[in-house]
């Protein structure tokens, strides 16, 4: 699997800078054409290209980053076998697997720490990178899908949810070529976590549908019973949702610590689900203590997770009517967003922005607006 992202990701830091095709075509130089075709996928970047629209959008390396990663990708894709659809093998592993696992599960360890505290377009370029060098290795099972599957949470988390889907799919493929059930059903759990945002029964069902599945791990069961609780909220059917809500905290009881599979920086993953549901539920007041008392036990690494929640908790404390509180959440919450542009922690930020409209008469609240709008302004995220 091929994956340019050049394109999208210059076509993103342009617009972002307020310039036109024909505007970066003559600062680089290069004729507009040239452009238009690298931004449409139709071409790849010469590394000095690369190299001066970084330099001109300021992206500190990262678009010469992201373009090599593109060429390491096209020169990994003839090592795929395209009629079985599985990575060719080379003759035989340079060491042997007890000893080569274990340093590349440490690898993809490194990179999910990276991925908590920096922003994940800075850091799917360097992931997409060792899937392929993966692809090509022998004897390694399904470690490959590991990658895989972090790869599309980072693409969901730059604001790129049709990429992140791409991603999935080819997780789950691997996931059931070596029969990695667990992480077959996680992947298909994350693709409802996807389908949340336009088809909230959808998404339940479908992760109703993985809890029935046989000799799945409680970590993953509980899991799927918290995306299902999302999508039962979301549709307003809060029986179902407290059901689903239920059964994930005897899973989680019993289920042991998590190795790479699913969210490991919120200690106390069932506060935190059910604080979620309850927001949507229009039960704000009981939300909010529950998602502060799930921030609390957020690993101090882990800024992706922090901003999240308290973007959520921001939206219950003013739902609530805890504007002071509000205010003083959603300034924390820009702060991390800065840092980690996450386009969950984004997205419930635009909700908050809406809601404060409702406060239009209100000078805190409309001061709060601005701030959002100004805080917003030019990240590089799909909404």
């Amino acid at each position: 699997m091929a994956i340019d992202e050049f394109g999208p990701e210059l076509r993103r830091r342009r617009e972002a800078a307020g310039l036109s095709l024909s505007q970066l075509a003559a600062a680089v130089p290069c004729h507009k054409g040239t452009l238009s075709k690298i931004e449409s996928g139709k071409a790849r970047p010469g590394e000095g290209v690369a190299a001066r629209c970084d330099e001109i959008l300021r992206a500190g390396g990262m678009l010469v980053a992201v373009a090599r990663a593109d060429r390491t990708r096209a020169k990994m894709a003839a090592g795929y076998d395209t009629a079985a659809r599985a990575p060719a093998r080379v003759p035989g592993p340079r060491y042997p697997p007890e000893i080569l696992l274990p340093s590349l599960e440490e690898v993809i360890r490194g990179l999910r720490s990276m991925g908590r505290r920096l922003a994940a377009a800075a850091v799917l370029p360097m992931v997409s990178t060792e899937f392929e060098l993966l692809a090509e290795m022998g004897d390694i099972g399904a470690l490959p899908a590991y990658y895989a599957e972090y790869a599309s949470w980072l693409a969901q988390e730059s604001g790129r949810p049709g990429l992140a889907l791409s991603w999935l799919k080819e997780t789950i493929r691997l996931a059931d070529l070596f029969g990695d059930r667990d992480l077959s059903a996680y992947a298909t759990v994350r693709r409802a976590e996807l389908m949340l945002a336009h088809d909230h029964l959808g998404a339940a069902e479908l992760a109703a549908r993985v809890r029935r599945r046989p000799g799945l791990s409680r970590r993953v069961l509980a899991l799927a019973a918290h995306t299902e609780a999302y999508g039962r909220a979301l549709y307003g059917d809060e029986r179902a949702c407290e059901a689903a809500l239920a059964e994930a905290t005897g899973f989680l009881a019993a289920a042991p610590e998590t190795g790479l599979i699913g969210p490991t920086t919120v200690g106390d993953l069932g506060s935190a689900a059910r604080g979620w549901c309850l927001y949507d539920l229009g039960r704000a007041a009981e939300s909010a203590p529950l998602l502060e008392g799930a921030l609390a036990t957020v690993h101090p690494e882990g800024l992706r997770a922090q901003g999240l929640l308290t973007a959520r908790l921001a939206r219950a404390y003013l739902r609530a009517g805890r504007l002071a509180s509000a205010h003083q959440a959603t300034h924390d919450a820009l702060g991390l967003v800065g840092r980690t542009r996450s386009a969950g922690a984004y997205a419930e930020l635009r909700e908050l922005s809406g809601e404060l409209a409702g406060w239009s008469r209100n000078v805190l609240a409309r001061g709060l607006r601005a701030e959002i709008a100004a805080a917003m302004r030019g990240l590089p995220l799909a909404g």
